[in-house]
């Protein structure tokens, strides 16, 4: 019973932000889709954005747990990136004036991964094809269209035939993955072992065997989302202690000390950057 109301508790998360990306790119719009029926956390975040005219187009990525599959599509020759968990922010230099479409998966469990284990992508980016040689067809069928919700169904029959690992039977690593999501960070992990019925050392190796990171660096990731999706809803500075308090860290100092070191800004710089560039999207919307 208790893993029902787990997973009950995990279907009204809501999906992983990245806002300075929404923020500075055209025509963005994005679905989330039940898309692996093996794994517990088996949705997916598909989306799709312009470019702006500028010469260099630099995105900033921020951690949020999940994988990260980028096509360059309308080039005649559409370029897929691969990205692993991020544990820091990373910033990509994408083409100017291109139309990207992407595939967040919220979890690498169920997946498969040819010639790599999947722990071996945090922080670092690869080629689609270096993982899934067979992909040609899947690049040209996504390049002959520009609507949105065909580029997923086309990705969805791919992903049926190479991505999803049906002989996966869901394990220790799943369970306690769902439980940490649900926590939304706040977990000490001596408790959590007791309810999983392991020790503390082995939840860490084997979920790190899995993931290339730490629990607790997963669960200060789920921290800081938590926090940004507030953060860049609050319209006083003055805010910041409850909000912390509100996402699970000790104090506004503990919250701003590890905002920094996963995102490179502190709270309120994040939040100015953000606002002026929907300001900025705003002008070129009304222009």
């Amino acid at each position: 019973m208790r893993m029902v109301k787990v997973l009950e508790e995990l279907n009204h998360i809501t999906p992983p932000v990245q806002p300075k990306i929404n923020a500075n790119v055209n025509m963005y719009q994005e679905k989330l889709v039940k898309w692996n029926p093996i794994c517990m956390k088996g949705d997916a975040l598909f989306y799709q954005f312009v470019t702006g005219k500028e010469e260099n187009s630099t995105l900033e990525i921020i951690p949020d747990t999940c994988f990260n599959f980028l096509f360059q599509c309308g080039s005649n020759n559409t370029q897929a990136l691969v990205s692993g968990i991020f544990t820091e922010k990373k910033e990509l230099v994408l083409e100017p004036d291109t139309t990207y479409f992407g595939f967040k998966p919220y979890s690498n469990l169920g997946m498969l991964f040819y010639d790599i284990q999947s722990r071996e992508l945090v922080n670092q980016h690869t080629k689609f094809q270096n993982i899934y040689p067979d992909s040609n067809t899947l690049l040209q069928k996504l390049e002959s269209t520009t609507d949105f919700l065909e580029r997923i169904s086309i990705f969805m029959d791919y992903a049926n035939q190479s991505l999803i690992n049906f002989d996966y039977s869901i394990g220790f690593v799943d369970y306690f993955t769902v439980m940490l999501c649900t926590e939304g960070g706040n977990v000490v992990l001596r408790e959590m072992s007791k309810k999983l019925g392991y020790s503390e050392r082995y939840c860490r190796e084997k979920f790190k065997e899995v993931y290339g990171i730490s629990p607790k660096q997963y669960t200060g990731m789920l921290r800081f989302q938590k926090a940004l999706k507030f953060l860049i809803q609050i319209g006083d500075k003055d805010q910041l202690s409850s909000l912390a308090l509100d996402s699970g860290y000790f104090d506004e100092a503990h919250f701003i000390h590890e905002f920094k070191r996963i995102s490179s800004y502190s709270p309120y710089k994040y939040k100015k950057d953000y606002e002026k560039l929907t300001e900025k999207k705003l002008s070129r919307m009304i222009l």
